[in-house]
């Protein structure tokens, strides 16, 4: 479809639901919740504690997805799973709360003051995002009266990146960050036997070339690993009794190594995790230290005071190409620098041995960026916006 008739169709679609969200009257006790391609994320942690809390004795929640999974298939109290748009759209216009996160636009359109509708993001910025990159087809900003922040300093980027305003932040921790304070035994639920390895590392990278994004500039697909070292890295793990979990971005395309059976290594997806039921902040919450490039998510690890490694081999052409929030990324990086596979190698054996560097650095940022460094993130957000049980 030709890009400005597309651009003329949602902005009618956006005014039009607009207007109709005006008119029609809310349910006091009714949320509705939309998910994204796939269930996960701050949402779906929010549908799931106010289910695990009985919210839903006093609410009539409605969760719209197209996607199926085993939550999908309980049969709630007061709880209802929708994949119709139209079902959806009305749905969305007669509930007095509604929740969603990143990706989560099929229903956008003008606010209405009988409402609220809380857009819970993806986590805190750290790659440029929204207008910093590009202006929107539509003014996103005028689609929720709420926008979650992980604390005071990320304000001003927030409304640089979204055109928000002040009266549109909510300071508060995203509520998947509850999960890190869990004591699950999530490894058992992945078939991996912890008491087989002394350390577990998680490595989260971003993904660098995505077709389903119209993304293909970057020269690697993926940061260090590839099938010339890969090998040498297991067995230096083997010996170690140490299991490097790598969790592929969604946006990831397929690499060879991924399609090999390593006894130290293992590749999940989303859609592994989701089939075992297991969210990835309590898989996060089992290891003892992380390994990322630029994804956010380190943000929200830091929360658990642990080592954190920067895998950075490609930065300068990652600045190049997608940009940071800020001129120096690396002054809000608390961890070892790894810009080759031995720096890689010296972080995984000093994490083996037991060796921090960084414990005071991590948790000068952890203040910075986290106001609330508990597990009571979905609570607080219910409670402030009067969802109460």
């Amino acid at each position: 479809m030709n890009k400005m008739i597309y651009k003329i169709i949602k902005n009618i679609q956006f005014i039009s639901l607009g207007i109709l969200n005006k008119i029609f009257l809310k349910d006091e006790n009714k949320i509705f919740i939309e998910d994204i391609a796939s269930i996960r994320d701050n949402h779906y942690i929010m549908f799931k504690y106010m289910i695990d809390n009985t919210y839903n004795n006093r609410y009539k929640i409605i969760y719209f997805t197209n996607q199926t999974n085993p939550i999908t298939k309980n049969n709630y109290e007061n709880v209802s799973f929708c994949s119709s748009t139209l079902l959806g759209i009305y749905h969305k216009i007669t509930s007095k709360y509604v929740f969603y996160a990143y990706g989560a636009n099929r229903f956008d359109c003008y606010t209405s003051s009988k409402q609220i509708v809380f857009n819970l993001w993806h986590g805190s910025p750290f790659k440029r995002i929204g207008y910093m990159k590009n202006k929107p087809i539509y003014k996103e900003e005028k689609a929720y009266t709420h926008l979650l922040v992980a604390s005071e300093f990320f304000n001003e980027y927030m409304k640089e990146a979204f055109r928000c305003t002040d009266k549109q932040i909510f300071i508060g921790g995203n509520p998947r960050n509850d999960l890190l304070f869990g004591s699950k035994k999530i490894l058992e639920k992945l078939s991996v036997d912890r008491n087989r390895f002394n350390k577990v590392i998680c490595f989260l990278p971003t993904f660098r070339n995505a077709p389903t994004l119209n993304i293909n500039t970057f020269d690697s697909e993926f940061p260090l690993l590839n099938e010339d070292n890969i090998n040498d890295l297991n067995n230096m793990l083997k010996v170690n009794d140490t299991l490097l979990i790598v969790k592929l971005h969604h946006a990831q395309v397929n690499i060879k190594i991924m399609k090999k059976q390593y006894s130290n290594i293992i590749f999940f997806t989303n859609k592994d995790l989701e089939n075992r039921q297991v969210e990835l902040y309590e898989l996060l919450a089992e290891s003892d230290a992380l390994l990322t490039d630029y994804s956010s998510v380190y943000f929200d690890y830091l929360l658990l005071q642990r080592p954190i490694g920067f895998v950075i081999e490609d930065i300068q052409e990652y600045i190049d190409k997608r940009g940071f929030i800020m001129e120096n990324p690396l002054d809000l990086m608390p961890g070892e620098k790894i810009y080759n596979y031995d720096d890689l190698i010296k972080f995984i054996q000093s994490t083996i041995r037991g060796e921090d560097s960084y414990e005071q650095e991590r948790k000068q940022i952890n203040d910075l960026v986290n106001k609330y460094q508990d597990n009571n993130n979905c609570r607080r957000i219910l409670d402030n916006i009067g969802i109460t049980i």
